[in-house]
């Protein structure tokens, strides 16, 4: 038999000490569709009762804007800036 659990996922055997408590029995063709389900990029996830379904993942968030080049080199220019005051700063205590 196939087990699921809301709380740990699938489970195909005696697991011992380990079973969870809420364990719902799913049927070989309930699990093939929700493999299928999963190969195809869907995830799996349990729903109000507790049973697996498919359900669409969430857009990946927007890239981070890029920078132009001169964007990074104003920035470069900035923490070689920095840099130069702390060697200075360094070198007058050293």
């Amino acid at each position: 038999m196939i087990y699921y659990s809301p709380t740990k996922g699938f489970c195909f055997e005696d697991r011992g000490d380990d079973i969870p408590e809420n364990l719902i029995v799913v049927s070989q063709s309930e699990f093939d569709a929700l493999f299928a389900g999963h190969l195809a990029g869907k995830m799996i996830v349990p729903n109000e009762a507790g049973f697996p379904v498919l359900e669409t993942p969430p857009p990946p968030p927007p890239a981070p804007p890029q920078k132009t080049l001169a964007e990074l080199e104003a920035q470069l220019n900035a923490l070689q800036a920095q840099i130069a005051a702390m060697k200075s700063t360094i070198d007058a205590i050293a």
